[in-house]
């Protein structure tokens, strides 16, 4: 079933893997609210580390690179080989 454009039922957003698809918007509509919800894309691991950690936590850039360094932080899944601790 095709929705008409001006029941705006589907949002375009922009993915920085996916690239720019489209999305499924909210399906209700309030008067005083936002005319587009998908505003953004859902956020990537660890895209944010860096924003929280300086400006929550007060890290330095150099304590924030060692706990990359260290595997506690990162933008890619842990591994799950159990020689690693991991189950």
């Amino acid at each position: 079933m095709e929705w008409p454009p001006e029941r705006r039922f589907w949002e375009d957003v922009s993915h920085l893997i996916l690239g720019h698809y489209t999305a499924q918007a909210y399906p209700a509509r309030l008067a005083a609210g936002p005319a587009v919800h998908n505003r953004r894309h859902s956020p990537m691991l660890g895209e944010h580390n860096e924003d929280i950690l300086s400006a929550l936590l007060g890290l330095t850039a150099g304590e924030i690179a060692q706990l990359g360094r260290d595997g506690i932080i990162g933008t890619r899944p842990a591994s799950t080989d159990s020689s690693r601790g991991f189950r």
